[in-house]
């Protein structure tokens, strides 16, 4: 376990599984966050790869997608660290005044969308070219359009933070509507259902069952990790946490406002037990195949491995201390 201080405060997560299943792929998707990293020229030099070896991707990506075979494990590492890059990216432009991020995130768009220039000098939006081409050549066109939108939607909540200031704090519900979306959770569902070989039909997956299962899931994991997170973001300048939203909001003392957010985590855990137990009703009125059901209630299980995986590897990493800066590469 790294020497960041843990809250005082209890983290409270999904009683099953705990502690979660590693993938016994976990030592090959490590190595393979550094090369492809490397290979993408995401990290540069001796000191980077240090710095990325110490925050473990590879098993987060372990922890998250337990049951993924190793090509699939693979691919979900390489977005892993795809996403912390683009976080450390805009966190980088927030520190430098936040006007390059606009230009930076259209950039993105249209790696992701096929428009990108041949000629691209950012390593991290050509990574995203290439990462982007060979999960689609795997995907449904029915999956692409999700992932598509995600992204899209990732890049929507990291331009709402560019607003946030400590004199100038969102109000608590619409916070938590950016958070959901920077949280970038709705993607890794998208590749949990790669896995699981899923690829859901838009009625199940619009369902408000289903819906409230994602997002049950997106905020009990983004709430955990502000709760986590917030030493080293308030060391770095940075106040999109819920927990100084509340303690603002409610005018509490920080003990009190990380003692509101472990009350509020508790709830969407109810909340997500509650709409998991109704998703055999919510199948049940759909004309699905069994093998079909069967993947939604694989999916609605990986989605407490996600959050409970993402909990022990932020436990066991070294991104989450104050001392850590990025390994990441910044194109200038």
């Amino acid at each position: 376990m790294t020497g960041f201080a843990l809250p005082k405060t209890p983290i409270p997560t999904f009683q099953h599984p705990w502690p979660p299943v590693v993938n016994p792929g976990v030592d090959t998707a490590e190595q393979h966050a550094v090369s492809w990293a490397k290979q993408m020229r995401l990290i540069e030099g001796e000191a980077s790869e240090r710095a990325i070896v110490r925050m473990g991707y590879g098993r987060c990506a372990a922890y998250t997608f337990s049951e993924a075979s190793i090509d699939d494990l693979l691919l979900c590492t390489e977005w892993l660290v795809w996403i912390f890059a683009l976080d450390d990216r805009h966190a980088h432009h927030l520190h430098h005044g936040g006007t390059q991020w606009q230009s930076f995130a259209r950039r993105i768009s249209a790696a992701v969308d096929g428009t990108m220039p041949e000629v691209e000098p950012d390593p991290l939006v050509r990574a995203t070219r290439d990462l982007c081409a060979r999960t689609f050549a795997r995907t449904s066109s029915r999956m692409r359009t999700r992932i598509v939108d995600h992204i899209a939607k990732l890049l929507a909540g990291f331009r709402r933070e560019t607003y946030y200031q400590r004199d100038n704090l969102p109000g608590v519900d619409d916070f938590i509507s950016t958070r959901r979306l920077n949280a970038g959770m709705y993607l890794f569902c998208d590749l949990l259902e790669l896995v699981e070989r899923a690829d859901l039909p838009e009625a199940v997956h619009r369902s408000t069952e289903y819906q409230m299962l994602l997002d049950g899931a997106t905020d009990v994991g983004a709430w955990q990790n502000d709760m986590l997170s917030l030493s080293k973001e308030e060391v770095r300048g940075e106040v999109s946490n819920l927990v100084l939203v509340v303690q603002h909001a409610a005018s509490l003392n920080r003990t009190e406002a990380m003692e509101d957010v472990a009350v509020r985590i508790r709830g969407r855990i109810a909340d997500f037990d509650l709409a998991e137990a109704a998703v055999p009703a919510m199948l049940a009125g759909e004309d699905l195949p069994a093998g079909t059901r069967q993947a939604v209630e694989r999916c609605a299980q990986g989605l407490r491995q996600w959050v409970n995986g993402f909990l022990m590897w932020s436990l066991d990493t070294g991104r989450y201390g104050a001392e850590v800066s990025t390994a990441f590469a910044v194109a200038h």
